[in-house]
């Protein structure tokens, strides 16, 4: 039976046969020789094992969240201007909503005024959710006008300064 040998990968027997010196080697020098190759694919493994634990980042990973926030960013401008569009086309009067059946026969507002603990009164339109603020030139034309819904309240609290209160409370 004829023996078979082994033959090494390609790349690794001719940087080792590079290294021995043409008369031959000492068993010394080749322990060294090995222990030194040892070491490096020692190295090389402990760098491939520390790279293989670094999360994968896809490169088209930045290009895609900048899309998203622009993307996000045009959507709430068109809410935003929807809902403005909304809220200047609404007549504020109860029943004018898109589910209701009649528009109030009386003419009642269907703004609902609502005094905050910071005793500011804003009103509140149920059908637009408009806010009615009292630095608005609307404001005292709506605040006049009955309403088809009653007052609400938050609480009653005793502030020092109620008008610095109510422009924290306005944000």
């Amino acid at each position: 039976m004829a023996k078979q040998t082994e033959t090494a990968p390609e790349g690794v027997v001719e940087p080792v046969l590079s290294q021995i010196p043409e008369g031959g080697i000492s068993t010394k020098q080749l322990l060294e020789l090995l222990a030194h190759m040892n070491a490096d694919s020692s190295n090389k493994l402990a760098e491939a094992i520390i790279a293989a634990q670094k999360p994968y980042e896809d490169p088209k990973k930045e290009a895609n969240e900048k899309m998203f926030r622009e993307q996000t960013r045009r959507q709430s401008k068109q809410e935003r201007e929807a809902m403005n569009a909304n809220q200047a086309a609404c007549p504020h009067v109860a029943g004018c909503n898109l589910l209701s059946e009649m528009r109030d026969p009386m003419g009642r507002t269907s703004i609902i005024w609502h005094t905050t603990d910071s005793t500011e009164t804003i009103g509140i339109c149920t059908n637009c959710q408009r806010i009615f603020r009292d630095n608005e030139p609307d404001y005292v034309e709506y605040r006049r006008k009955p309403s088809f819904n009653r007052p609400s309240a938050s609480g009653r609290r005793e502030y020092n300064d109620p008008k610095a209160a109510r422009e924290r409370a306005r944000g």
